[in-house]
């Protein structure tokens, strides 16, 4: 049972490094976009970048994305 837990454990720290990244990439999309005055394009990726990070509980990520919101 402890290794079940251990591999689980392992399994979640997985997806939330994975959903960081994601966000990550989505947080910088939408500031390159901001930059280059695409205004729309970088609220939707932000949007989704906050809607990610609400959901995993990524406070600095959610953080990033409402600074561009």
């Amino acid at each position: 049972a402890e290794l079940e837990h251990a591999s689980e454990y392992n399994k979640d720290q997985t997806v939330t490094e994975q959903k960081i990244l994601h966000c990550s990439a989505l947080n910088s999309l939408a500031n390159t976009n901001w930059r280059r005055g695409d205004l729309q394009e970088a609220l939707s990726l932000a949007r989704v970048s906050l809607d990610i990070a609400e959901e995993y509980a990524l406070t600095k990520i959610k953080a990033n994305a409402l600074n561009i919101l």
